[in-house]
């Protein structure tokens, strides 16, 4: 039996169900070839924040890698080198929507947003084969943990693919014709 506050700290929390809801959004983003969850969310079915992978083509995770390391290297998110690429949140979401498009990334994530809020959406675009690619992830995205992509691949689990696109490219009724 939980207590009143066990309750209340599991409520406050995203869950499956919420964060599907924001991935059905973040599937109507041009590029995004299907949404993976991982993390707490991922394991126990609720957490504090959303960790998402989207699955882009090879030529956008490479281009979403080199928005990346550009970024680190600007005055605006040099503080963010000491946190590395996991520990950027603000700067991972940028990195996302130069390599899928500013204007409609950032209106897609908000939109996916008020699904989780406040839970930050965290989000890293991968391709279809990253679980192939693990050591050279973790080369790329260092981590204190030499085994971290390998967590995150125990961990994630494919929440919708292309095939769940509509035939007009979105995946849900309310995308207000943003897919």
């Amino acid at each position: 039996m939980h207590s009143v506050f066990t309750e209340f700290a599991i409520n406050s929390k995203a869950t499956r169900q919420d964060v599907e809801r924001a991935a059905h959004k973040l599937l109507c983003c041009p590029g995004v070839e299907g949404v993976e969850l991982f993390g707490s969310i991922a394991r126990q079915g609720y957490g504090n924040d959303v960790d998402l992978i989207l699955i882009v083509s090879d030529d956008l995770a490479q281009e979403f890698i080199f928005h990346v390391h550009r970024l680190l290297e600007t005055k605006r998110y040099r503080h963010d080198q000491g946190k590395g690429f996991y520990g950027a949140r603000a700067l991972r979401r940028v990195a996302a929507a130069a390599t899928l498009g500013r204007k409609k990334f950032n209106n897609i994530y908000a939109h996916a947003s008020k699904w989780t809020t406040p839970h930050l959406i965290e989000v890293f675009l991968f391709p279809a084969d990253w679980r192939k690619q693990l050591h050279e992830l973790q080369a790329i995205y260092p981590h204190r943990d030499p085994e971290f992509m390998k967590k995150i691949a125990k961990d994630a689990v494919v929440l919708l693919d292309g095939k769940d696109r509509h035939p007009s490219g979105c995946v849900c009724e309310v995308c207000g014709g943003l897919g």
